[in-house]
């Protein structure tokens, strides 16, 4: 997480001196690259899609390919949303918080 938090650092610095233009265009990268790392980071998607399906088929035996490849198909769907629908980010964005406030909302009135 450091990398994180000199970015963040280096966005505030940007911002301050009034540099706009390098403000917007660093923000677009970063959140590009964050998007992908958190998607894929650590196999977690690759492990969750191969134990759903083995838990609904009992005869499949998981095997370490299986996540590398569901890790590598998370992969470019990360990145392809990225590169090619761009313009949908901020509605992708506002529909993230969205589930993320009800989810929390209702995580508190459950518990």
């Amino acid at each position: 997480m450091g990398s994180d938090n000199w970015i963040l650092c280096r966005l505030l610095e940007l911002a301050c001196l009034g540099l706009w233009s390098c403000f917007d265009e660093f923000h677009f990268w970063y959140v590009a690259i964050v998007l992908v790392s958190y998607i894929t980071d650590k196999d977690f998607v690759g492990n969750t899609v191969v134990q759903m399906y083995a838990v609904t088929h009992p005869e499949f035996e998981a095997k370490a390919w299986h996540v590398f490849v569901a890790y590598i198909v998370a992969t470019w769907i990360a990145c392809s949303t990225v590169c090619l629908f761009n313009s949908a980010m901020p509605h992708m964005n506002s529909v993230g918080i969205f589930l993320i406030l009800v989810g929390f909302f209702i995580t508190v009135v459950v518990v």
